[in-house]
């Protein structure tokens, strides 16, 4: 099997345990699959480019001679996307929990 195909039975497997868990509705069902969806990819988009900067990072940081700029810019790359990902996650969060009541929230 390959990642993505693994991260999708994942994935689905996160929604069906929610879906039982919670107790969705079947009205609440189709539009909480859309947005927990969306929340996963949200944190998996800031994951892979989380790793993408550190990378670039560990490889300016043994570079005896890297550029001191360059290296700047990358640690100010990963904090704007650590400050961006985490608005867009609470966004994505706070997304599903519109469809959820108080008891489920609390869930």
């Amino acid at each position: 099997m390959s990642p993505a195909e693994i991260q999708q039975l994942f994935d689905a497997y996160v929604v069906m345990r929610a879906q039982e868990e919670l107790q969705l509705s079947d009205a609440q069902y189709p539009q909480f699959l859309s947005r927990v969806k969306a929340l996963q990819d949200v944190r998996r988009r800031g994951q892979v480019e989380r790793g993408r900067i550190l990378r670039v990072l560990r490889r300016l940081a043994q570079d005896g001679a890297a550029d001191e700029n360059e290296t700047r810019t990358q640690i100010q790359a990963l904090d704007t996307l650590d400050q961006r990902t985490s608005d867009e996650t609470r966004r994505a969060v706070g997304a599903v929990d519109e469809l959820l009541d108080v008891r489920q929230q609390a869930r």
